[in-house]
This record gives C-alpha cells, structure tokens and sequence, in this order.
C-alpha cells in the first residue's frame, strides 16, 4: 500500500479525505479482500476502527462501522433481540455489511436496516441513506454497483425485535433442533455448522466464500432440469454455487499452493506460498469447468485490490 491510516473518529474524515493524493479504499476487518501482490498498489487506504454501539430506542441500535460485526451479533442475542441471529461467525465488520448485503440461513441484513450513515466522497459532506435508498439486493447493494467508491460508511442504524425468531427451514439447521430453538440456540447451531464447513482464517488461510451462488431465471432452471433433475434450488431461483463445483469433480482439487476445501467447494485456501497469479489461475480453471458442464458463469464474491 502506498498510504495507510485508522480512523477511529469519524469527524476526521473531511480533512483526511481533502488531503488525500491517490485513491481512497476503505478497509473493514479485511476478510473479504485480497491484496495483488506482483505491485505496489496505489491506495490511500483508510481502515475503519470506530467502534460503539447505541441504543437509539427500544429495538432500535446505532452501531459504529468499525465495530466487529459477529461482536453486534453477540450483543442483540445476549439481549434477545432477534433479527440477525441467522448471520453469527460472519466475520467482517459492521461497515461492510450493507455493501455485501451479507446473508445466511434466510435472513439478509437488508432486513433490520434502518439506514445507513455515510461521508459522501463526491459531495463531501455526511449524509443518511435509507434502506430504500441502499439498492439492495442478492448479495449487492449501491456500493458496489452503481456508487461503488463515491461513500464512505460511518455507521448504520439497525431495528431489531423482542419477538420470537422464526422457525428457520434450511436443512443444516433442521437437523439441530427439535422443538422452536432459542436465540441462543441458533447462535449456537449456526457457529458449529459454520466451523465445520469454513476453515479458520487464522488456521487456513482463506476468504471465506470465494464465489456467489447464482440466481437465475425459470427458462434457465428448466433447462438444467433436463440434464440434472436433482439440481437443487434455493427460494425457487437461486443455485448453489458449490453444489456446481462439486458437480464438476473439483472439491478438493489442488492448484499448487491454492486448494478448493473438501468441505465447502465455495472456499478456496493456500498454505501461505499462494501468489496473485496462482490464485487468478485457479479462478478461471474452475469457472470455465462450470461453464462447459452447465453452460452457467459463476460470479466472484471475494473482493480483489489490484
């Protein structure tokens, strides 16, 4: 990097900004990005460690974009709160949240989002959004499409609930419980599923879920049914990118120091010696096999700083 610095107030942010001489990025807890290592990247790069959580009323919470967002997570189910108990060991800040719209187990972040609190880069001024204003979507919003690189996130504004969590159908999680679990309970479940389909980033290296699963039309389900009747679906539309993968006879396949995991094709590791091109490589081998077996182009979901 070329130019580094943390911000744990907010309010410095204009001046910092103004006197910035190379592209702004803003960095969370860096797990879902990945570094081109053949350069020195020409970033000023800012790493949001605000931190704090406030409750504005209620169910209603204010919480600082640096904060880690497993840490909120573990606050709203301490408190009972329901709403984002689907989403625990989601490694990665609350800043990043909104940008990915993260999701898991039927809920999405877009759900308990009241706003999002923002210093606008083109304008330079603070402002709010709302939830409508975000352009969520699958696993997407308006920064990353359309004003990608123009906000920086300060914070966002969540509205949880005291009622209940709803019963929760993905299979993983079935197997789990018997009767209505708890907030606690899920918690619980989904941080033991989650560690044993993802490798510990610390242990193995790795950024989580490498590829996005797929949404796709009726006319494009129809016409894999033909040839793969027991593809499996997601809310009528959405296909498991791993489950694609694994179709192709890849999970567990090697590409020198880069490693597709046999337990969760959408997760790619190295073993520390892994280089920019080796991983580029690795990308595009098993993208094209996807697409020469189900004629489908799978996205990346990892973020590269190239």
């Amino acid at each position: 990097m070329k130019y580094f610095v943390e911000i744990t107030d907010t309010s410095d942010l204009p001046l910092l900004v103004k006197e910035a001489k190379s592209p702004i990025y803003i960095l969370g807890e860096g797990c879902n990005t990945i570094f081109n290592d053949s350069k020195v990247l020409p970033y000023f790069v800012i790493h949001m460690k605000n931190k704090g959580i406030e409750k504005l009323s209620e169910n209603t919470f204010k919480v600082q974009a640096g904060h880690s967002w497993d840490d909120f997570v573990k606050y709203s189910v301490e408190c009972d709160y329901s709403g984002i108990e689907a989403l625990s060991a989601i490694p990665g800040s609350v800043g990043a949240s909104p940008v990915q719209n993260i999701g898991a187990y039927g809920q999405e972040v877009c759900g308990t989002i009241i706003q999002v609190h923002v210093f606008d880069l083109k304008e330079s001024i603070f402002k709010t959004l709302s939830n409508r204003e975000c352009g969520f979507g699958y696993r997407t919003s308006i920064f990353k499409t359309t004003e990608k690189n123009r906000y920086i996130i300060t914070a966002v504004t969540f509205k949880l609930s005291k009622n209940p969590p709803s019963t929760l159908n993905y299979p993983d999680l079935k197997n789990y419980f018997k009767k209505t679990p708890t907030l606690r309970e899920i918690r619980d479940a989904i941080i033991s599923i989650r560690s044993k389909k993802l490798p510990d980033p610390k242990i193995t290296p790795n950024v989580g879920s490498y590829f996005e699963n797929i949404i796709v039309d009726e006319t494009t389900i129809s016409r894999l049914k033909i040839n793969f009747p027991s593809i499996p679906l997601y809310n009528s539309f959405k296909i498991p990118t791993g489950w694609l993968i694994d179709q192709c006879g890849l999970k567990g396949k090697s590409f020198g120091p880069i490693k597709i995991s046999e337990n969760n094709a959408l997760v790619l590791t190295h073993d520390g010696a892994g280089t920019y091109s080796d991983l580029y490589y690795a990308e595009k081998f098993i993208s094209d096999e996807v697409y020469k077996k189900f004629g489908l182009k799978i996205a990346r979901e990892a973020n590269i700083l190239s």
